[in-house]
């Protein structure tokens, strides 16, 4: 993960959003692409339905299968590795936010179990 190691400058007005602002965004014309950071196993515990998961530990590896032309919302149980995905793909040219607090805020429907939308 020699990727995730450098630091990106903050926009802190862009490098996160809310569970609520998310939510609403995911229900509008133009959704963001959900990269769920979580392992399979917290994956399978419960995740957004949208989600699609792509491991932290994959992400450098699997960058190509990113589009740059819509905007990413990274999540994870609560911020920390979403927020370092976020951060290392914005360095990289991706429209890429941090879903602040994780799993632990948000509030909407979680789907339980299977490999969500890993396309």
């Amino acid at each position: 993960m020699d990727w995730l190691r450098a630091r990106a400058p903050e926009a802190a007005d862009k490098a996160d959003i809310s569970p609520d602002a998310l939510a609403q965004a995911l229900v509008g014309p133009n959704p963001p692409l959900l990269i769920d950071v979580r392992t399979p196993m917290e994956f399978a515990a419960g995740h957004i339905r949208e989600a699609r998961l792509m491991p932290l530990s994959d992400l450098g590896r699997r960058l190509g299968d990113l589009p740059k032309d819509r905007p990413l919302v990274c999540v994870c149980r609560s911020g920390h590795r979403s927020g370092a995905a976020a951060r290392q793909l914005r360095s990289l040219g991706y429209s890429a936010q941090n879903m602040s607090g994780g799993m632990l805020r948000w509030r909407g429907p979680v789907a339980p179990g299977g490999e969500g939308t890993r396309r």
